[in-house]
């Protein structure tokens, strides 16, 4: 950082501004060449308006479940959609223009901040790196599915997240927390992250970092107990199911996954999204940071966690996972090609 700073000034602007024109490059490809091609294009327009008006009413057709239509669980996911209304009845622009604006906004933050966090530990070039292998699998974060406004500011939020564990800003961690249960409440596991990292960092403050730990995990079960309950009643026949139905849904779902590995094979999206930075990541396990080795290992059980819960093709729920591993492999890849 300190040879950063004292490049000189106009080279520093030329630096930032190109920097900033690469990410619009990226972030436009994305948006425009596979975003309307894909999840907005106009032929998905009335299933996107009905589960927007299904999620902010809290209330979809009698007999019918979140799940029938693809979206379980979704009418908790309430940020985005009541600050996607509020835009829209503010600036009188239809909400789905806003969804996509919100997208669009958000991802070039989430390019530019994780440019940011990652200068910590890597030049500028393999920075650059890492962001156009974002820019590249995040293509396959636009498949499958027509409605998910959520998962552009919730990867933001984790991006925030992990930064200030790694800061130890807990203040402020607790805080930005609390929002981001409200916007897709998998940050609900963040607490295991907090915990692996401060407890192979500091020894000396063990119990301490174990209460901490637990107090959070209460604190994100809680809150995501809140929203349950506030919203549990326009899912009532999905409350209603067992707890033996429900393990069996997790071998379904495995079942599922497997079969579209098998199908997909090496065009299988978490292959091609996380194959690489997971091989890269291994190199010189010993050498690496405490926080580098928490990210690998909480990424990890992340990816073991959502394989018999969702459908695990569906990437866009495991960038995340990216964050987490992306450090290392740079850091590993530079010593490859160094080595070499």
């Amino acid at each position: 950082m300190q040879r950063f700073f004292t490049m000189p000034q106009k080279s520093i602007y030329v630096k930032n501004i190109l920097l900033l024109l690469l990410i619009s490059i990226v972030i436009i490809n994305l948006q425009y060449w596979v975003g309307n091609h894909t999840i907005y294009k106009e032929a998905l327009e009335g299933k996107r308006q009905f589960l927007h008006d299904a999620i902010y009413n809290n209330e979809i057709p009698t007999g019918k479940t979140w799940e029938n239509y693809g979206a379980k669980d979704t009418n908790r996911r309430i940020f985005v959609v009541y600050l996607a209304a509020g835009v829209s009845k503010g600036l009188n622009i239809h909400v789905l223009k806003v969804y996509k604006m919100i997208d669009t906004v958000f991802l070039f933050l989430f390019f530019a901040v994780f440019y940011c966090y990652l200068r910590k530990w890597l030049d500028n070039e393999y920075c650059l790196i890492a962001l156009l292998f974002l820019g590249n699998v995040f293509i396959t974060t636009f498949q499958f599915y027509y409605f998910h406004p959520w998962d552009r500011i919730s990867l933001f939020s984790w991006l925030i997240l992990i930064w200030l564990i790694r800061e130890r800003k807990e203040i402020l961690l607790v805080f930005v927390l609390i929002i981001s249960i409200t916007i897709k409440f998998d940050v609900i596991v963040l607490p295991i992250f907090y915990f692996l990292y401060n407890y192979l960092s500091d020894p000396h403050k063990r119990l301490l970092i174990i209460i901490k730990s637990i107090l959070l995990l209460i604190m994100t079960i809680g809150m995501h107990e809140v929203l349950n309950n506030i919203y549990s009643q326009a899912d009532a026949l999905n409350s209603n199911v067992m707890f033996i139905d429900r393990i069996f849904n997790l071998f379904v779902q495995i079942k599922i996954n497997i079969r579209h590995l098998i199908n997909l094979k090496l065009s299988y999206p978490p292959l091609l999204m996380f194959l690489l930075p997971l091989s890269l990541s291994f190199i010189k396990w010993k050498e690496q940071s405490h926080f580098m080795r928490a990210s690998v290992i909480f990424g990890i059980l992340i990816l073991i966690m959502q394989f018999p819960l969702v459908n695990f093709k569906e990437v866009r729920a495991q960038c995340m996972v990216l964050i987490l591993l992306l450090p290392s492999a740079m850091l590993n890849l530079k010593f490859i090609l160094n080595k070499s």
